[in-house]
């Protein structure tokens, strides 16, 4: 019975280790299109509900898992998205460019 129970929770590790995601340190800058930093940017993963915005120099660094999706996404920019590749370094560093987003607005009469 012990030697029975012992194989199968050395099964259960094993299953379980293969289903665990590699975590990466993702580190980038993110800039528009005339290549201009852009700090306050969001950078964030919606599965799992956790992100950072970009510094002041538009830098960011954020752990994330294999596969994950990330979204970046500012005010008067489009939002991009970026899926974590299965790479085997365990640190990378990414630029990520965003597009304007203009809305014009119907003009407005003030009397």
């Amino acid at each position: 019975m012990i030697v029975s129970l012992a194989v199968f929770l050395g099964i259960g590790n094993e299953c379980f280790s293969q289903t665990r995601r590699r975590i990466i340190q993702l580190s980038g800058f993110v800039t528009d299109s005339a290549t201009n930093v852009l700090p306050g940017v969001h950078v964030y993963v919606p599965k799992a509900g956790r992100g950072t915005p970009t510094s002041g120099a538009g830098f960011f660094t954020l752990p994330v898992l294999v596969g994950d999706s990330i979204v970046f996404s500012s005010v008067g920019f489009k939002r991009a998205h970026y899926i974590v590749p299965d790479l085997p370094k365990d640190s990378w560093s990414i630029y990520v460019e965003l597009a304007d987003d203009m809305t014009f607005l119907k003009g407005v009469v003030i009397t």
